[in-house]
């Protein structure tokens, strides 16, 4: 069995941050011919107890994209956003109440396409913890914090055949075990792991 690297054992997460990730992270949204819309998350870190952790989002069953998914904050980009950073820190504050002022935020991953037709650029961050959020009820049913030593250990997901019904597809989807009665899985699931690759 492989030993999975410990998130103690990361010496300088900020400068693993500043090193791996695009730092021109202000772009104006592209144009994309394919119709897909321009998206971004906010991924943000923190430590608690002493160990780092990630931030998800419990979405609830009322709002019009992945209902009851596990999420990160984050949403279409507007045209009052002067790029998809601003997007990214305009709904973390909408969704949970985390002012910008209090994220430091690194840069950026490369962008992804999703099969629900966004193109998503995810922004990572660090914010202190406690902190005392603000939650939009109609959109987030609850937050919660995962420990990088839980998510980087690979005993903890694995690839399941998903059946997409809205588009009527059968595709492998990554899904990680159930973690204190929230399941993370699909895009979220992915980019967690693009993140912790960068961090071993």
């Amino acid at each position: 069995m492989n030993k999975q690297p410990k998130s103690d054992n990361i010496k300088n997460i900020n400068a693993l941050l500043y090193g791996n990730l695009y730092r021109n992270n202000c772009d104006v949204p592209p144009e994309i011919d394919n119709g897909y819309q321009p998206a971004a998350v906010m991924i943000l870190l923190t430590q608690y107890k002493g160990e780092w952790h990630i931030l998800f989002t419990q979405r609830t069953d009322t709002v019009s994209d992945h209902k009851g998914q596990v999420a990160f904050p984050g949403g279409a980009w507007e045209t009052s956003d002067s790029c998809l950073r601003e997007t990214a820190l305009r709904e973390t504050y909408e969704e949970i109440g985390v002012r910008r002022e209090d994220i430091n935020i690194f840069g950026s991953m490369p962008p992804v396409q999703t099969v629900t037709g966004y193109y998503i650029v995810p922004y990572v961050g660090i914010i202190s913890w406690p902190y005392e959020v603000i939650i939009q009820e109609r959109e987030v049913e609850s937050i919660f914090l995962i420990p990088f030593n839980w998510l980087i250990n690979e005993e903890n997901r694995s690839e399941k055949e998903y059946m997409d019904i809205k588009h009527n597809i059968r595709r492998d989807v990554l899904f990680y075990q159930e973690y204190d009665g929230h399941v993370l899985w699909g895009i979220t699931a992915m980019l967690t792991v693009s993140l912790l690759e960068l961090l071993k």
